[in-house]
């Protein structure tokens, strides 16, 4: 039965290597892969974005950041048949329960600001409602512009992952020492009381 101790025993310290080894296994840079020729693609940042549509109109409106204590919303109005723009529109916005006007920017492009932009949070979500009026046609559309939650940095995320593999070598470890130690008490040594 000693053979069966020390096959069991080899066999959970293999194990417990391998998941020790496959823990530093990351995603890494410093290294030269062949892409030095190669240019990476630009980095798109996505700006929050609410969008809506009925039979006659297409809405997006963007939130712009460009200077954060004065926030802008960014109204681009379309037909939705043709895909034209709607240009001398007037749009009236209730923002939870605030109500401004858009002013024409460009042709089909809208711009409003009010207080509620800035208090905007990582996370939040902002009611729109939007009422719009053509010469020939008015509607109203609803839409709710959603601020994105911050990502986690990269440090972060590496240190979750390692706490999994942590724990998979501890646990593997506390198994091989449970299974010497009953296999010890069901087999004792010869001569000893």
């Amino acid at each position: 039965m000693n053979t069966w101790i020390h096959r069991s025993f080899i066999m959970l310290s293999m194990l417990g290597i391998g998941l020790l080894s496959g823990a530093s296994v990351y995603a890494h840079g410093g290294e030269d892969h062949g892409d030095a020729g190669k240019t990476p693609p630009p980095a798109i940042a996505i700006t929050p974005r609410a969008t809506a549509q009925s039979e006659d109109f297409e809405l997006v409106a963007v939130l712009d950041e460009s200077q954060p204590k004065n926030r802008r919303l960014l109204i681009t109005v379309d037909r939705f048949k043709t895909n034209e723009p709607v240009s001398g529109a007037k749009l009236e916005i209730d923002a939870g329960g605030q109500n401004t006007s858009a002013t024409e920017d460009n042709p089909g492009v809208y711009v409003a600001s009010f207080a509620a932009l800035n208090k905007l949070t990582a996370g939040s979500k902002l009611p729109l409602t939007i009422s719009l009026e053509t010469n020939d046609t008015s509607d109203l559309l609803s839409a709710d512009l959603e601020i994105p939650a911050a990502p986690l940095n990269e440090a972060e995320s590496r240190h979750r992952n390692t706490g999994y593999a942590a724990w998979g070598v501890g646990a593997a470890f506390i198994l091989a020492a449970i299974i010497v130690l009953i296999a010890r008490r069901r087999h004792p040594k010869k001569g000893a009381q």
